[in-house]
């Protein structure tokens, strides 16, 4: 599980820009949160100290994504304040495709379906409106089921993103 949340988080081409994350500190943690590779350490220290600060929402996020590429996903969409839209977007497929598509609620999977309402039928982040793909993303999230790792990898094609 772990070599495959790194492959995602590689394959995304999230990078944090406050901190210089070697990729072989992504996802350094075994399933307890403990570090597999002390030698990075201070990485960890510096990130959680700044994970939850609040100088600025984008300062926030850009810790959050660093958090979330060191092992910990939540933090991908936990500001909702991004910056960039283009990041955001990028980090909401990330959280999706790593959590299994987010947590599931009445037997929807509530990451593909807040993509599908949000961004494709409302039009946020400067998206165009797309009603019939906004319906289709829908469907998928009531019936997608994740793979062994409770992942969900390809997620972004299948979408279409």
């Amino acid at each position: 599980k772990r070599e495959r949340y790194k492959y995602l988080a590689i394959r995304s081409g999230l990078r944090s820009v406050v901190i210089d994350i070697p990729y072989d500190a992504y996802a350094n943690v075994d399933e307890k949160g403990n570090l597999i590779n002390e030698e990075y350490a201070y990485i960890y220290n510096e990130v959680s100290n700044n994970k939850e600060t609040l100088k600025s929402s984008l300062f926030r996020q850009e810790w959050g994504i660093a958090a979330g590429i060191l092992g910990k996903p939540e933090y991908f969409v936990r500001s909702k304040n991004h910056g960039f839209n283009a990041r955001m977007i990028q980090c909401f497929i990330l959280y999706i495709q790593l959590t299994g598509g987010g947590y599931e609620e009445l037997g929807i999977k509530r990451g593909i379906y807040n993509y599908a309402d949000n961004l494709l039928e409302i039009g946020m982040a400067g998206i165009h409106k797309n009603p019939l793909r906004a319906k289709l993303v829908k469907d998928l999230a009531k019936t997608i089921q994740p793979d062994e790792f409770g992942m969900l990898p390809f997620i972004d094609e299948i979408m279409g993103v």
